[in-house]
């Protein structure tokens, strides 16, 4: 995610970067960034480094992560949305077809055989 605290450069080439990315696209150097904020600045290879101890850029650090697990508990929710509930599920022969591929006695029949 593109943090506005943080701003991108190439110090080679002196060129801004408008999203964050190892290397400058024109000259190949590796990018710096600066923070707003603290003033700080460094390669692109140090930047995660800043970010979790910045007092600054951690609480957009820690606003991102809580998207992110809002985001998954959304994918999850939804997913279980989709699937039936046990308490729904009956030893049917179009059940057992729907999630095996196999008949109520043929599945009785495997099940023995495993026994």
């Amino acid at each position: 995610m593109f943090s506005p605290q943080i701003e991108w450069n190439c110090s080679q080439c002196r060129s801004s970067v408008a999203d964050r990315r190892k290397y400058c696209i024109d000259c190949h150097s590796m990018l710096t960034w600066t923070c707003i904020s603290s003033g700080k600045s460094g390669l692109y290879t140090n930047y995660y480094r800043h970010r979790n101890i910045c007092d600054y850029c951690i609480l957009e650090l820690e606003d991102e992560k809580q998207q992110e697990i809002e985001e998954k508990r959304v994918t999850i929710q939804q997913q279980l949305q989709e699937q039936r509930p046990w308490s729904d599920w009956r030893r049917t022969d179009e059940s057992c077809i729907q999630h095996t591929g196999h008949d109520v006695e043929q599945i009785e029949q495997l099940y023995s055989i495993c026994e």
